[in-house]
């Protein structure tokens, strides 16, 4: 009788601990510890002009920045851009949003007006 008590607790403890870990895994793949999709070109349209950035800050040491500007401007319109694209996207009921890779040249054109905007703005 004690044996079975017994080998009804390291069941119950194997049971909770297996659970638990069933739980922790699937809060990791909520947080996205590793990325679900490593494509990150559908999320985001301006991935290129990011990594422009960071390089402009590599070759000037992490210290002079002013000297990227123009780099971090072209970044910041590409984002302006695509958000507004999105958003435009969004309350016409396109999905997906943001378009895909292959979409996006057409996107460009079919966006234009939005370009000029962004481009207004950021010459002000």
């Amino acid at each position: 009788m004690v044996s079975d008590v017994r080998d009804v607790a390291v069941m119950a403890a194997s049971i909770e601990s297996s659970s638990s870990s069933q739980k922790e895994n699937k809060s990791k793949e909520k947080r996205g510890n590793a990325p679900l999709n490593p494509d990150y070109t559908l999320k985001s349209a301006c991935l290129e002009e990011g990594k422009i950035s960071l390089d402009c800050i590599r070759r000037h040491n992490f210290k002079d920045n002013s000297q990227c500007e123009s780099e971090f401007q072209n970044y910041r319109n590409c984002k302006a851009f695509w958000t507004k694209v999105q958003w435009r996207r969004f309350w016409k009921g396109d999905r997906p949003t943001l378009p895909l890779p292959e979409d996006r040249e057409q996107a460009r054109k079919d966006y234009a007006d939005i370009m000029e905007k962004v481009m207004a703005k950021s010459q002000k």
